[in-house]
């Protein structure tokens, strides 16, 4: 009687486990990429934030509104007050 092997597919690439350890330690491989490319989106995405309140700030100071400033950067104004260190409006 021959043993059959059932391989799992790993549904994010081509890899397929032997069993559910190899598939656990597969999918480990998967996740610590994923962590390395959140880290690398949130360092970008910080980076950006910080140069646009910048842009919101030297904006307000030469007295453009904050209605044009959020329409100029496609952003709610309610970011654009944020950015100026503004309290939210009720």
């Amino acid at each position: 009687m021959s043993t059959r092997l059932v391989g799992i597919d790993c549904t994010l690439c081509s890899y397929r486990a032997i069993d559910s350890d190899d598939m656990r330690a597969h999918m480990a491989d998967h996740l610590a990429s994923a962590r390395r490319a959140l880290q690398t989106a949130r360092k970008r995405y910080s980076a950006t934030t910080t140069a646009g309140a910048e842009v919101v700030i030297a904006a307000a100071a030469a007295g453009i509104s904050e209605v044009a400033i959020a329409s100029a950067l496609d952003v709610n104004r309610l970011t654009v007050r944020r950015w100026l260190g503004k309290p939210r409006r009720r």
